[in-house]
């Protein structure tokens, strides 16, 4: 996952985030700033963590947890912009590369989930009518 386009656009982002944060004012740095750092290093941890698991269900919960996070990045990318804190050109870069990097998230999700259905057999749903089971008794009716 670490050669991955995707784990590459979130780490890049990651690492501009915290080279802006590390100047902030202690006040900033620690409102937006480490919320804005928590959010989008967990991405790539959980990137990371998810290709780990042995089942696709147990990868997928990762990844899927990992679309919130991003957007929690995004939001407080966003944020630090509108505050004065990014500027303009460099936040619409960032949230450009998040945008990227959130669609192949979804395509990596859609991949992962269509692959886990390989080889399964599915049940069709079944309509069952206990009045006419004879291990029914009136004792209940």
């Amino acid at each position: 996952i670490e050669r991955t386009s995707v784990f590459g656009l979130f780490s890049e982002v990651g690492s501009q985030c915290w080279r802006l944060v590390e100047s902030w004012s202690p006040f900033r740095r620690d409102t937006v700033g480490r919320q804005l750092v928590r959010a989008i290093d967990g991405v790539g941890a959980n990137l990371v963590e998810g290709e780990g698991r042995y089942t696709d269900a147990d990868t997928l919960h990762f990844f899927v947890m990992d679309r919130g996070s991003a957007r929690e990045a995004r939001y407080w990318l966003a944020l630090a912009s509108d505050r004065g804190l990014v500027s303009a050109d460099l936040a619409s870069d960032m949230l450009d590369k998040l945008d990227r990097a959130s669609k192949e998230l979804n395509g990596l999700i859609t991949y992962r989930r269509s692959r886990a259905k390989v080889g399964k057999t599915q049940e069709l749903s079944a309509t069952y009518d206990c009045k006419s089971d004879p291990a029914q008794t009136d004792a209940f009716e």
